[in-house]
């Protein structure tokens, strides 16, 4: 992640590094482009400098990888919230378990087995634990809480019980200060994680929160919006001490944002201002095949200095045919790289290099948000679920991959009629001079 120099720092930016509090919490508000990371590792260095011991968060771990870097000179860290969240509570050895989870993994010596047993435990061979759902437990606290491992408790992997863990902790005597904690692309989070937190902020000496968010970038239905994240910190949404907006757009060309501005659904984050700087429209591009899609890639970036490039495919599977085949194309051009969650080991977040001209990022769209490149593809739109009672979730998604372009857009589709895809009528027409047509 590349970070600014002073003097590319905005007044609206260092209003909110430099004057917000240092206490308490701080919500900050600002579209895609506007330089929410920027400000989360500038208002760590702030607090740092006033011995906050601040620590940036966010939800993926392909984001957390891109901005190692921004803080490492000023020894700040970041990392993923959950990791985070999971350390914080294992410190504090508090033993829960969420009522409506199908597995709450017991700590069960094996010469206990069959009291467990007796008590409805099973046998999971994976993991090579006891287990039993959370209303047992909670039928048999008492039997049970001897087996009870001190981890957050879970509705499902990768999503915290935060109701339980609330409830937990307010049974618990002293906790540990956290310091500040940043978290960066808050919307992410369901909105009791806030409330969560909240809490714990205020029984702890040291407890300070600063989130920055974007509702119009929710992606998922457990996500949060800006009213739910100020009732969750109890700051008023009219509070404009401890609530800051950011709106000056320092990513895109003013080509890809008015492009980006399209998709946008309304909602209170609002839009940044339209850039200055000018670059070539968006291109639209109808191909045979994805086969030829990923030729149509290959010409490109053949023909154009070579530069950070992100691919943006709309599932798992797509993710991995593109990875294999610009990777046996562009060998000797472009080092090409991915990130799967299914695949730590040969394409795990640590892997990835971001910052480099000649890296070709192929991700799932899903792990996009937060990241920029210099120029980005997103292919095979055809494939994209369009719910025709929600459109909002495609327009947010379309909104989140097309304003991580800083220089240049495509977007790539298969189709070989002359009827027309129904992903096209949600596109700008040909008449809006948005975007430039083309066939491969």
């Amino acid at each position: 992640m590349k970070m600014p120099n002073s003097r590319q720092i905005s007044e609206e930016q260092e209003d909110v590094y430099e004057e917000a509090p240092m206490d308490g919490s701080v919500i900050v508000i600002g579209p895609p482009g506007t330089g929410k990371t920027v400000i989360a590792f500038l208002r760590a260095q702030a607090l740092s400098r006033r011995k906050k011991s601040p620590q940036v968060l966010m939800y993926n771990k392909v984001l957390q990888k891109y901005t190692e870097n921004a803080g490492s000179e000023d020894g700040i860290s970041s990392n993923t919230l959950l990791s985070w969240a999971y350390s914080w509570w294992k410190a504090h050895e508090i033993k829960s378990f969420s009522e409506s989870a199908d597995r709450v993994y017991l700590d069960c010596p094996y010469d206990e087995k069959e009291e467990a047993k007796a008590l409805g435990a099973r046998w999971d061979p994976s993991r090579r634990k006891w287990y039993v759902d959370g209303q047992t437990v909670k039928a048999n606290t008492d039997e049970f809480s001897r087996w009870l491992d001190s981890v957050p408790p879970k509705l499902a992997d990768y999503q915290y019980d935060w109701e339980a863990m609330l409830e937990a902790a307010a049974e618990r005597g002293a906790m540990n200060d956290w310091g500040h904690l940043i978290i960066d692309e808050a919307q992410d989070f369901p909105n009791e994680m806030f409330h969560f937190l909240r809490y714990v902020a205020r029984r702890v000496d040291n407890g300070g929160l600063t989130i920055l968010a974007d509702e119009n970038q929710r992606l998922q239905e457990d996500n949060s919006n800006i009213e739910q994240i100020h009732k969750g910190l109890g700051i008023k949404l009219d509070d404009t001490s401890r609530s800051f907006k950011l709106t000056e757009n320092f990513r895109n060309t003013r080509q890809i944002a008015e492009l980006a501005s399209t998709f946008y659904v309304g909602l209170s984050s609002g839009q940044p201002s339209l850039p200055k700087r000018q670059g070539s429209k968006p291109e639209l591009v109808k191909a045979g095949s994805l086969v030829a899609q990923v030729e149509y890639i290959v010409r490109i970036l053949s023909n154009r200095a070579i530069g950070e490039v992100g691919v943006f495919t709309q599932n798992d599977s797509m993710r991995k045919r593109f990875y294999d085949l610009l990777r046996h194309r562009l060998q000797g051009q472009y080092d090409v790289q991915t990130y799967s969650s299914r695949d730590e080991v040969n394409h795990g977040a640590e892997r990835l290099v971001f910052d480099r001209s000649g890296m070709l990022t192929v991700i799932n769209r899903h792990s996009c948000k937060g990241l920029e490149f210099d120029m980005v593809f997103i292919p095979e739109l055809q494939t994209m679920n369009i719910d025709g009672s929600d459109l909002d979730v495609f327009r947010m998604n379309m909104y989140v991959m097309c304003s991580r372009a800083r220089e240049s857009l495509y977007l790539l589709y298969t189709s070989t009629t002359e009827n027309e895809l129904e992903v096209l009528q949600y596109l700008p027409n040909e008449q809006s001079g948005l975007l430039e047509f083309k066939n491969v």
